[in-house]
């Protein structure tokens, strides 16, 4: 009975991960914390099946889905370093990321600007 519960009862602890702040959630994708609670709760969700397949299903219907479900492959994903830079990057919320590209370009034009005004400022004396 608890192997069954037990994903239900941790959906709460799973959707108040994935509904925290970007910056959170972001970082959390960076060191690959997500993909280790979603395999987490794809395994248990598939354990509890397990338990429950024979209880519901019999005869022939038992043997295919047995088959079906053992033909399935395990959820592996490997994080490389780009990919985590990668997932990162696709958690940040576009008006952040034009926040800091329109903060760039001022950046920019400020520099270039100030190096204007020190070379008239050295030609003038």
């Amino acid at each position: 009975m608890a192997k069954v519960a037990a994903p239900y009862v941790l959906l709460d602890g799973y959707r108040y991960y994935f509904t925290q702040h970007w910056l959170e959630l972001a970082a959390g994708r960076a060191r690959g914390t997500d993909v280790q609670l979603l395999k987490q709760l794809a395994t248990s969700f598939q354990e509890a099946e397990s338990t429950l397949r024979p209880k519901v299903w019999t005869g022939p219907r038992l043997t295919a889905l047995g088959k079906e479900m053992e033909a399935r492959l395990p959820i592996e994903i490997q994080l490389t370093p780009i990919s985590r830079v990668e997932r990162f990057m696709k958690a940040i919320p576009v008006e952040v990321l034009m926040r800091i590209a329109v903060g760039t370009l001022v950046l920019r034009l400020a520099l270039e600007v100030g190096d204007r005004v020190l070379k008239r400022l050295r030609r003038n004396d």
